[in-house]
């Protein structure tokens, strides 16, 4: 079980502090511009009728982003899309790399507060990257430990912290000309049918340091002139009402909420942020905002929690469940976890006659290094997945729920896994009683059924591998 915060990393620096050293043959790596390899040829994604698998990933973040620059990254929105298309890149340490499997689509969602403005306020921030790089080439868990402290807690350790160093007045310009970066390099990369863009943002609320941060992507290039900061407000239905706002002049969009699991019940919390009753109103304004939920990413599941799913043996799956402060308290596991919040949801609905928590899932990275890759041997984050059209932004943008849309896509964790519920095409035809229930109750829903090998039907449906996976369809 991960834990977050200096507590953790005091902890391990008490644990380390008898070793000598770590291996790690990376670290003696260079990369070199003129010998990195560039993305490789794709060829286009053919229309099936059934549907293609697309992977991707919806959050990644640059040096654009204030806490990737502290902690080293020097790399651009340019550099990301070379990585999710296949090509070399340079890891934050100076060292090359390079996803194996190509994606088919991705965004680079660097946080709206103090966009673009660590590497003003820093000067280059040279010196202070480096000492974290030498602490690493040193190969010494101390060292690392202790730079690694000082650094956060210097920057960007609380929300204080962070607007002395960073929210200063007269560097609007900078975020102005990091947002064009972050449009137009979308713009640039988009390629439909082999690889598809999307530019989007991170809005990055943290109420007494409990995470609610939202990653908002846009379907088209239809953007506004810059992107909506929880510096104006933390309440998430403020950046609902702006995002409702855009829409209204012909923007689309979605907002993802991402680590609910560090929220302390504040993500899917039974009240509003104001603490007043939930009515049909705020049901409809987030749901028509948030259709979908991150599930997995680099800082843990925000799935379930044992506490929570007590019989389900994989509750514990990659878990991170304590504040993201100094102090690191316990996150509460109600109000934290997305299965949490569905059940709740429907218990609106059976009491009160709206649910304010119907939502599909992915995973993505939440990478800091401008890199995406859930691969095992060459580790940086999770995944999200959609059963699509060839890989444009309408085919994919109409995958994601919305305008009363059926989503098709799911989250997983390590490598690309298939996730697949199938069921007999005609009722009269099934094994048994059960699964001509299923097959009834699949029309019922109005679930497309599509056709699959061996005459079989396939349904959009929510799947769970046994093997420990978690993948989770949605719909």
């Amino acid at each position: 079980m991960l834990r977050s915060g200096r507590a953790f990393a005091c902890a391990l620096l008490l644990t380390v502090s008898a070793c000598d050293r770590f291996e790690d043959p990376t670290l003696t790596e260079v990369f070199d511009p003129a010998t990195a390899e560039g993305p490789p040829e794709r060829p286009e994604v053919p229309f099936v009728a059934t549907r293609n698998l697309l992977w991707g990933d919806l959050h990644v973040h640059t040096s654009h982003s204030y806490d990737a620059f502290v902690t080293g990254n020097r790399t651009l929105p340019e550099d990301a899309y070379t990585y999710m298309k296949g090509g070399t890149i340079e890891h934050s340490l100076g060292y090359p790399i390079r996803a194996t499997r190509p994606l088919d689509f991705g965004a680079v969602t660097d946080h709206a507060e103090y966009l673009g403005v660590a590497g003003h306020v820093m000067g280059g921030g040279e010196a202070e990257s480096e000492s974290l790089r030498a602490a690493l080439r040193s190969g010494s868990p101390r060292r690392v430990t202790s730079n690694y402290l000082h650094t956060i807690g210097k920057w960007m350790a609380t929300r204080e912290i962070r607007e002395a160093n960073f929210g200063i007045e007269g560097v609007e310009h900078l975020s102005r000309s990091a947002w064009k970066d972050i449009v137009e390099t979308a713009e640039r990369h988009n390629n439909p049918g082999r690889f598809t863009t999307f530019i989007g943002y991170e809005w990055s609320s943290m109420p007494e340091e409990r995470n609610l941060h939202r990653n908002v992507i846009y379907a088209g290039r239809e953007v506004p002139d810059s992107p909506v900061s929880s510096r104006d407000s933390e309440n998430p239905e403020d950046l609902w009402r702006a995002l409702d706002g855009q829409r209204s002049e012909g923007m689309r969009m979605l907002a993802i909420p991402h680590n609910s699991n560090v929220s302390d019940g504040r993500m899917f919390e039974s009240t509003t942020f104001a603490g007043e009753p939930l009515d049909a109103e705020y049901a409809d304004l987030r749901s028509r905002n948030e259709p979908l939920v991150e599930i997995f990413q680099i800082k843990g599941s925000s799935e379930t929690h044992p506490s929570l799913s007590p019989e389900d043996e994989f509750a514990g799956f990659e878990l991170m469940d304590t504040v993201m402060s100094a102090e690191a308290p316990p996150s509460q596991p109600a109000g934290s976890y997305a299965r949490d919040a569905l059940r709740t949801g429907l218990e609106f609905s059976h009491r009160s006659g709206f649910n304010p928590y119907r939502f599909g899932v992915i995973g993505s990275s939440d990478s800091h290094n401008s890199s995406s890759s859930a691969e095992e041997d060459n580790y940086h984050g999770k995944m999200p997945a959609v059963d699509g059209t060839p890989a444009q932004r309408l085919g994919i943008a109409t995958l994601l729920p919305g305008d009363r849309r059926p989503a098709r896509a799911y989250g997983a964790a390590g490598e690309h896994p298939r996730v697949d519920l199938r069921g007999d095409g005609e009722e009269g035809d099934l094994r048994d009683d059960g699964a001509a229930h299923l097959a009834s109750l699949l029309r019922g829903l109005g679930l497309p059924r599509r056709p699959a090998r061996d005459g079989m039907a396939r349904h959009g449906l929510p799947a769970r591998r046994s093997d420990g996976w978690n993948a989770r369809g949605a719909w």
